[in-house]
């Protein structure tokens, strides 16, 4: 956390939430790759969190909007997420003043990720967010694929995004709200039950199966997470291997590029990328 553009941020909003809310107490909270989380107390909401942009630049206003659009959408269709208070749009400094959950992201139950999992993915009114989620996902691999290339200083040669795009499209997908970044750190539970979802930084319109892959590279496909996702085998076996098989290797790419070259821990890179040439031998093995 930069200690002195926080204390900058912190000085705007307590000047911005003046003509909004009367703020108790304000305080550094949280920090996220694009958002600087200030927890405060207030006269007219008790205890909120006060989400900030770290850049005024239109790629982290565009986020904080899909956090609000999302938020505001699934709020409305009975996934458990915080209220929003207020939120400014502004150039600026757009904020978003949300309630506060008390919980902890430690009393992690799977069968519980499951449940929500699948409650998010059978939602039947989607959010306006119109994309060819195939198109996106094959170019995102290939240019993923070219940093991991530089960094480990070897080779994975891929087909072309069109080639990769017409691989994805050789089913009949499904198209639902994912979150595409469930894991405990971004939910909120009390006594085992999931009481608020967050950072719907990385969602997008797709199939199913694609956070269900994200979720297996994460590691929290157990037993329990499918106990709570009903008809999980059918919805798995619809999907051609090979097609599963890019799904996790767009994650496991990712994340040996997240933990190798931007965080560098190399235990979590090292097994990132064993997993990453596995799913890349069967996709080589599949084409």
């Amino acid at each position: 956390m930069n200690l002195q553009h926080t204390s900058h941020l912190l000085n705007r909003i307590e000047t911005e939430c003046k003509p909004i809310c009367e703020l108790l107490t304000v305080a550094p909270f949280a920090s996220g790759v694009e958002n600087c989380v200030f927890k405060a107390a207030t006269m007219e909401w008790g205890e909120v969190v006060i989400r900030v942009p770290w850049e005024m630049d239109p790629t982290f206003k565009s986020g904080l909007e899909k956090e609000y659009l999302l938020t505001n959408h699934c709020g409305k269709h009975s996934i458990p997420v915080p209220r929003i208070y207020h939120f400014q749009n502004d150039e600026a400094l757009p904020f978003m003043i949300q309630e506060f959950v008390n919980g902890t992201h430690k009393e992690v139950s799977f069968k519980e990720m499951g449940k929500l999992t699948y409650q998010l993915h059978t939602m039947t009114e989607l959010p306006d967010m119109k994309i060819d989620f195939h198109q996106s996902l094959s170019q995102r691999i290939v240019e993923r694929i070219l940093k991991v290339e530089k960094t480990l200083n070897q080779r994975f040669p891929l087909p072309n995004s069109f080639e990769l795009q017409t691989i994805l499209n050789s089913y009949p997908a499904k198209s639902c709200l994912l979150h595409m970044d469930i894991r405990p750190e971004n939910l909120i539970f009390q006594q085992s039950k999931i009481k608020a979802i967050f950072d719907w930084t990385n969602a997008m319109i797709g199939d199913p199966v694609l956070e269900l892959m994200r979720i297996k590279d994460y590691g929290f496909l157990n037993e329990d997470f499918i106990s709570g996702y009903p008809n999980f085998e059918s919805e798995i076996e619809r999907v051609p291997n090979i097609v599963k098989w890019l799904y996790q290797f767009d994650t496991s790419v990712m994340l040996t590029h997240l933990f190798i070259d931007e965080l560098q821990d190399f235990q979590q890179g090292e097994s990132a990328r064993r997993r990453m040439t596995g799913l890349y031998e069967k996709i080589r093995n599949g084409l």
